[in-house]
């Protein structure tokens, strides 16, 4: 299990890592404009993978974590519903074009939202492969496929830079060669894996039951989705600037690490917990999360704090001078993203232990909130409006989520997760004060202060016993 967050977080990382150099060469090749259009184009397809990807991806790992059901009639429907969604989304983008281009105040979307139709039944097809693969705790070879994905984005840049004269044209192919590779991949694991994927299972899963439970799962993802960014959409439909959709296109791209590091830490908890509920191991499962608590506090918030501190030498030295605009909205939004990683994290341990209902009523007040919020602050203080509502909401949904998850599993918690937090405040002090006398003028210069400061962090809480090297190398050298 363990080994499967250090494969996981390295395709993520990767993945962030691409996803950092293709924007790169997008932000040099394109103007603000352009970017910003890429920027929403790229939101209704991240709208899109959430609803494909989480839906189905997450109630196929629960499902044959069970080992309850014959294995075969589970992935066929699984199947048959993916299919049934892709073709629902791809109409949608193919045959909804006129409504984009209305809502969104520009034409120019028409053939490029027609040509990322034809994306999504890869990625619908592709993440069937990890859902499969997460549920029999195949977790590397999950990883493997996400690392391919990730290698795969970087076609984006030789496509937009030597073989479309079409900048966001190019974009969209090298996007398509990089789904298309990850499921082919995603294929060759199944078939490498295929002597391992066993099951006593003997039950035939009610089609009803299964839809209900990937619609709740594919509700929960599409609102996550949404309040992480409609907020894109929102400042590019009200802002009567169109750079600044470009602008906070920029800071959005920084804000989404912590989030795409948690994402690995919640595909794997899923199947595990389950699993651990199924077997009645009760005190294995909150062992397990309060691992996973120590992890996150001590080793991933300390990244959120880096960026949310340094974010106008961030955006300046990635992009240029003009992007500090969007400093304020990224020390916002960097935190908003962690928040939100932890609330899916937490409301897969919910779903679980079988609390069905918690995370689709939550999901529906917070977008209840944060649509109309959204709106009146891009409108009152612009981008940094937008970043607030964003904060906001996903702050109330990390405590109520981790508030709801405590009725289940109480010991998940230690005091020393209290002081490790203690410690993060005060390195976002110290980097907010270093960040207004050390001018960086060069990307490289700031990447290597950055992976300063953390290894120096991480040795500190070492030192002085917030954490112990030699636990977090066994939980990691662990098997399961």
């Amino acid at each position: 299990m363990y080994k499967g967050i250090v494969f996981n977080v390295i395709s993520s990382l990767l993945f962030v890592g691409s996803s950092y150099l293709m924007h790169f060469v997008l932000g040099y090749r394109m103007s603000p404009e352009q970017y910003g259009i890429m920027g929403s184009i790229i939101t209704i397809l991240d709208f899109e993978y959430l609803f494909l990807n989480n839906g189905v991806r997450q109630s196929i790992s629960k499902e044959i974590s069970k080992n309850k059901y014959v294995l075969h009639d589970l992935i066929v429907k699984c199947l048959l519903f993916q299919l049934l969604l892709i073709g629902i989304l791809f109409s949608i983008n193919f045959f909804g074009t006129e409504f984009f281009c209305q809502i969104l105040g520009d034409r120019a979307f028409d053939k490029y939202i027609k040509i990322a139709a034809f994306i999504i039944p890869f990625n619908g097809l592709y993440v069937i492969t990890l859902g499969v693969n997460e549920g029999f705790q195949k977790f590397t070879s999950s990883a493997l496929i996400g690392i391919v994905y990730a290698a795969g984005k970087l076609c984006v840049i030789p496509f937009v830079l030597f073989l479309f004269a079409d900048p966001i044209m190019g974009t969209e192919m090298g996007l398509m060669t990089a789904i298309a590779l990850a499921l082919l991949t995603g294929i060759i694991t199944l078939l490498y894996n295929r002597k391992s994927f066993k099951s006593t299972g003997t039950e035939k899963i009610d089609i009803k039951y299964y839809a209900k439970n990937t619609l709740n799962f594919s509700l929960f993802f599409i609102i996550v989705s949404v309040v992480l960014s409609i907020d894109t959409l929102i400042v590019k439909a009200v802002s009567s600037d169109d750079d600044m959709a470009g602008f906070y296109t920029g800071a959005v791209n920084f804000a989404k690490v912590s989030y795409f590091i948690l994402s690995a830490f919640f595909t794997i908890i899923l199947p595990i917990i389950t699993y651990y509920y199924e077997k009645k191991e009760y005190d294995c499962a909150e062992n397990t999360i309060k691992n996973f608590n120590t992890i996150i506090i001590a080793l991933v918030v300390p990244i959120t704090v880096i960026i949310s501190a340094t974010s106008r030498e961030l955006l300046t030295t990635f992009y240029n001078s003009g992007y500090i605009v969007a400093g304020p909205a990224l020390t916002l939004l960097s935190w908003s993203h962690l928040f939100m990683g932890v609330t899916v994290l937490y409301n897969m341990i919910i779903a679980a232990v079988g609390k069905k209902k918690f995370s689709s009523v939550l999901a529906l007040c917070i977008l209840a909130v944060n649509i109309p919020l959204t709106i009146i602050m891009t409108e009152h203080f612009g981008i940094t409006g937008t970043a607030f509502a964003s904060i906001a909401c996903t702050f109330i949904a990390v405590i109520v989520s981790i508030a709801y998850a405590k009725r289940s599993l109480k010991a998940i918690f230690e005091k020393i997760h209290l002081k490790i937090m203690g410690m993060n405040i005060l390195l976002w002090v110290i980097l907010e004060l270093i960040g207004r006398s050390i001018n960086f003028r060069n990307i490289i210069f700031l990447g290597i202060f950055y992976v300063v400061v953390y290894a120096l962090y991480v040795f500190i809480l070492h030192i002085i016993h917030f954490i112990d090297f030699r636990q977090i190398i066994r939980l990691f050298s662990t098997k399961r």
